[in-house]
Parts: structure tokens; C-alpha cells; sequence
């Protein structure tokens, strides 16, 4: 069995939003690695982040909650984390699950562990953790904790212009905009709005 195609159909399936038909294959996938693997192996804890990932797209954080924990159960005895992704992606979708639940504390612990071992990747996607860097930033927003949200969405901005990844810059230049506002420093948030402006500007541009 090819994982890497179970997971790319999969990813299709998600991007067309046929969020039912996705979860229905995986299911049926997931039986067959169940016979050829066991239920305690690496493709096994693979394919429950995939239905973690699916059920956070279907809006549907309790289901992925449970898919997610499993996911990390198994692999975490099974994987190096200098060589692997999986794990940390699923402590990142663990911090999406909680920030929708509004379990704000919980989000920030799940998205440290995922920083945390991304850090440890030998060939880390440095954009993978900006991703979380931002997604840390806001939860620490939401907690009007405003000082470690402004220096960590800092953080993130940086590794997004470095990489010209201006979608993305777009976000977090909309973050701290917000922040300022709701620290009163008007000038400051207008500037940061600017400068989502221009990366919008850039993005368009390139596409």
C-alpha cells in the first residue's frame, strides 16, 4: 500500500470538499492497513491525523479530537521526531481543535509541543512553523496576553517575508493590527494594516 497516495486522494477529496467521501475512504483504507500492519503501527497513527485533519475541516472538533489523540498515541513509541512530521502536525491540529473549542490554555499547550518538536526536525519546514507561530499568536490574543502574542507573531512574520510567503504575511500583518487596536496604540495598527495592504498587493502580484 502506497501511504503517501491514500493520503494525496485523500488530501483531493478534502480540497474539492467532499469531506464525507474522504473520511468514507479512509475508513475503508484504514481497515486494510489494520490487517497488513496492525492497529498499533506507523501507517495506522498516519492515517487517524488524516481523519483528525478531516474532521477539523467537517467543523467537527470532538471527532477530531479523539482521531488526533490516537494519532499520537501511536506514533509517539513508533517515530523519530527528527524525522518526522506526523506527530507534531498532530499536536498543531490538537491546538486548532481546543482554539475552536475556545479551550485557550489547552490550544497554547498543544501548539508549544508542536513548536517544540519541529525544532528538533533535522530537515524542518521552517513555513510549517511559522504556521504554528501564528496560530500560537492568536490564541495568546485571545487570551489578551498582548506582549508574548506581539513577539511571537514577530517571529512568524519574519520567517513568512523571508520565504516571500505573502498570503501568510497577510494574516499575521491583520493579527497585530488587531493586537495594536485593542491596545489603543491607533498609529501602530494602521501601519500594520498598510503593510497588510502592500503584502496583499505583492501577493496578487505574483499569482
Amino acid at each position: 500500500m502506497n501511504l503517501k497516495h491514500l493520503i494525496d486522494e485523500v488530501n483531493g477529496l478534502m480540497k474539492m470538499n467532499y469531506h464525507d467521501r474522504a473520511i468514507r475512504r479512509l475508513f475503508d483504507v484504514m481497515d486494510v492497513i489494520s490487517e497488513e500492519y496492525g492497529e498499533k503501527s506507523v501507517p495506522m497513527g498516519v492515517a487517524h491525523g488524516v481523519a483528525g485533519s478531516i474532521y477539523i475541516s467537517n467543523n467537527d472538533p470532538s471527532l477530531a479530537e479523539q482521531q488526533l489523540r490516537k494519532a499520537v498515541n501511536i506514533l509517539e513509541p513508533l517515530v523519530n521526531p527528527e524525522d518526522d512530521s506526523y506527530v507534531a502536525a498532530a499536536y498543531h491540529n490538537l491546538g486548532v481543535v481546543y482554539f475552536k473549542m475556545s479551550e485557550y490554555d489547552d490550544a497554547e499547550r498543544e501548539y508549544l509541543h508542536a513548536l517544540q518538536l519541529k525544532k528538533l526536525q533535522k530537515d524542518g519546514d521552517v513555513i510549517s512553523r511559522a504556521i504554528t507561530l501564528n496560530n500560537l499568536g492568536t490564541t495568546y490574543l485571545r487570551k489578551s496576553e498582548y506582549d508574548v502574542a506581539e513577539y511571537v507573531f514577530t517571529q512568524a512574520l519574519e520567517i513568512f517575508e523571508k520565504k516571500e510567503d505573502y498570503l501568510r504575511a497577510q494574516d499575521v500583518y491583520l493579527n497585530l493590527a488587531s493586537l495594536t487596536n485593542k491596545r489603543g496604540q491607533t498609529s501602530r495598527a494602521m501601519l500594520f494594516y498598510e503593510n497588510y495592504r502592500k503584502c496583499r498587493q505583492r501577493h496578487e502580484a505574483s499569482h
